[in-house]
């Protein structure tokens, strides 16, 4: 959709589209007359809209049966119902309220960013195991106006390129272990500014495309959260902090990176197990020295057995606070220790301990080969 004049936007609260103006919007791929069309939603339901310079009101929550498009000033009164199996496209100028509904086999496609307000919820089909899809031509933003939740034995699967949820601060949780995301192989999903919630399952957050956590809270319940066994990639931006006791294990097969001036943290009691899928210890990637990996009061576990080889830790800074545990499960050989370094000056891993912060090797092998110059 192109807008040749002046668009403006005013009012912005929590990222909600409170106000919009608009001089002029046209819609080339309307055969209409009217020189400014500020309201457009097209359907292949027998009750449709074509065109009109007014907005666009559309009672309860509005049905789309069998597919179709809503665009412009359109407004459902109490969010949208997509039926099973429908393909749809919105590009909403107003925020969407209430519900939306996904039916089983369904795809929103995105064709712009989409507004959420604080009433808003979401559901995925009728019964356990259904599952919908968000699509998007280009990168698309999902801007939460309140907190969110992930249905129950649902999964909610991404097929656009790159999507964005930006939590602006919310919550975002998920409803038990049957709840799942599932990212499509070649496509990015940015979970931004929010506090994820409920992370407990073994393969609540499945691959085989990127993940990216962008300024989060990971709240980790005391039972193990398994993230990436469906070979999720995992970059971390800005600061991620993990809290709450429970424990993180990355167990892909792809990389877990800490992008350049970025921050990876595990707070007090909570523990990060490095077992990637195919055993390897070179998973664990840093952009340069500005990516950090923060370990305050928690203990990082790399095994040293069972097939599994350490991890090899190479040009980033680790901060240590506060009593940290490394455990290497009952390793005695440095080819699979926790290792520093590799001989080579530019791979060097720059360590800072700060004040009170101390070191306890459980088990297993710390092998140090910075250069240190």
């Amino acid at each position: 959709m192109k807008i040749k004049n002046l668009l403006t936007r005013r009012g912005l609260s929590h990222g909600l589209l409170t106000g919009l103006a608009i001089t002029a919007c046209a819609l080339p791929e309307l055969n209409a007359a009217a020189g400014g069309i500020s309201a457009y939603s097209e359907q292949t339901d027998p009750s449709s809209f074509i065109s009109t310079s007014s907005p666009v009101y559309l009672p309860g929550q509005w049905s789309m049966a069998t597919g179709g498009r809503l665009r412009g000033f359109v407004r459902p009164a109490n969010g949208l119902n997509v039926a099973a199996s429908a393909n749809v496209y919105i590009d909403l100028f107003e925020p969407l309220s209430g519900q939306l509904k996904l039916g089983n086999a369904s795809t929103l496609n995105l064709e712009s960013d989409l507004f959420l307000t604080s009433s808003a919820s979401l559901a995925v089909g009728t019964t356990s195991g259904h599952k919908a899809s968000i699509g998007a031509a280009q990168a698309a933003t999902i801007h939460m106006g309140g907190d969110i939740s992930i249905p129950a034995e649902r999964t909610l699967q991404v097929t656009a390129s790159s999507l964005t949820l930006d939590g602006q601060g919310f919550t975002c949780s998920f409803a038990g272990q049957s709840a799942a995301l599932r990212i499509n192989s070649g496509k990015i999903l940015t979970l931004r500014n929010m506090v994820l919630n409920g992370l407990e399952g073994a393969e609540q957050i499945k691959g085989p495309g990127t993940l990216v956590l962008q300024n989060c809270v990971v709240n980790l319940p005391e039972t193990t959260w398994t993230a990436s066994w469906g070979n999720v990639r995992i970059l971390v931006a800005d600061d991620v902090v993990f809290r709450g006791g429970g424990k993180f294990t990355f167990g892909s097969a792809s990389s877990l990176t800490v992008s350049a001036n970025s921050m990876l943290s595990f707070d007090n009691n909570t523990t990060f197990s490095f077992a990637p899928q195919d055993k390897s210890r070179n998973r664990l990637y840093f952009g340069d020295r500005s990516s950090i990996l923060r370990l305050s009061g928690s203990t990082f576990c790399a095994p040293g057995q069972g097939g599994f080889q350490g991890v090899s830790l190479l040009k980033g800074t680790l901060v240590l606070d506060n009593k940290v545990t490394f455990s290497n499960s009952n390793n005695h050989s440095l080819a699979k220790a926790f290792t520093i370094g590799n001989g080579s000056e530019s791979s060097d891993l720059a360590i800072r301990l700060n004040a009170g912060a101390s070191i306890n090797l459980d088990c297993g092998a710390i092998d140090y080969q910075n250069v240190d110059a």
